[in-house]
């Protein structure tokens, strides 16, 4: 019947809009700085093993096939961990569930981009292991 919504009163035992903690915001450069270069380094990494491995074709793992497809997209899972820190700066008073929100996204972040180094590394290797099976 009504187009809006009344929001509710605001109550006044429940604790207003709060600064974000300074170590909070600091905390969450250092994350997103360390998984942006987490993510640069694969993107610069991808073409040199594409070269490497490229005559291989379909006796690479597919884990392998998988991560030099996507390589290119590190980009964008770079974007996954920036937002969040944005959105702490832009927000520096905020409730504190909308700030744990926000910091919860950037450590969420930062785990995807260990998690991703991971399965690269392992992608990366495991053709090096098929070729020393020849030689042995």
């Amino acid at each position: 019947m009504y187009p809006f919504v009344i929001p509710p009163k605001h109550d006044a035992a429940l604790p207003g809009p709060q600064p974000v903690s300074p170590w909070i915001l600091v905390v969450s450069v250092a994350l997103v700085l360390m998984s942006g270069l987490i993510y640069l380094r694969i993107g610069l990494a991808g073409p040199g093993f594409d070269e490497l491995f490229g005559g291989l074709g379909d006796r690479l793992p597919l884990v392998t096939r998988v991560a030099l497809l996507l390589d290119g997209y590190a980009g964008v899972l770079t974007l996954v961990s920036f937002l969040p820190c944005v959105a702490l700066f832009r927000h520096r008073r905020a409730f504190p569930g909308d700030i744990n929100r926000c910091f919860t996204w950037v450590i969420g972040g930062f785990g995807l981009a260990l998690t991703v180094l991971f399965i690269w590394i392992t992608a990366m290797y495991l053709p090096l292991e098929s070729l020393g099976d020849p030689v042995s």
